[in-house]
């Protein structure tokens, strides 16, 4: 399961039915598939950008007029993809708060930053990333 991988901290419950609930409370505010295809055009049109403006750079540098294709193809394709994972990328740092927030809520104390485990630490920092521990997300 993808959730296994991605998102540790979730299998702190034990209970199959309350990590169901949580899971579906932490993805609820980033599960609208509209917002997500146009963060993805905008990021694959700023990644295509970005790299027709690198190769008129680079061309200019080396003093060649036009762009060839070995160089064109590859570095458009390099900067789509990149464009295109980082919506993905984004969603998941927000999931993966999303989660330690709700277990926050039940009981469970994690680091928001790093998810370190603070469960018996008093210090107002985090030991692992050393964030600052707020107290109203980790109420018991």
């Amino acid at each position: 399961m993808i959730q296994n991988r991605l998102f540790p901290d979730l299998f702190l419950v034990d209970d199959k039915a309350a990590r169901k609930r949580i899971w579906r409370e932490a993805v609820k505010p980033v599960s609208g598939t509209a917002a997500y295809i146009g963060l993805l055009i905008v990021c694959v049109t700023l990644g295509q950008m970005l790299a027709a403006m690198l190769m008129v750079l680079v061309a200019q540098d080396l003093g060649i007029v036009r762009v060839p294709w070995w160089w064109d193809v590859p570095l458009r394709l390099l900067f789509s993809v990149i464009g295109a994972l980082t919506p993905l990328w984004l969603m998941r740092r927000r999931i993966t708060k999303n989660v330690r927030l709700h277990l926050n809520q039940e009981g469970f104390r994690l680091c928001l930053v790093c998810g370190y485990d603070l469960r018996g630490q008093v210090e107002s920092l985090c030991s692992e990333c050393g964030s600052p521990v707020d107290d109203l997300h980790h109420a018991a």
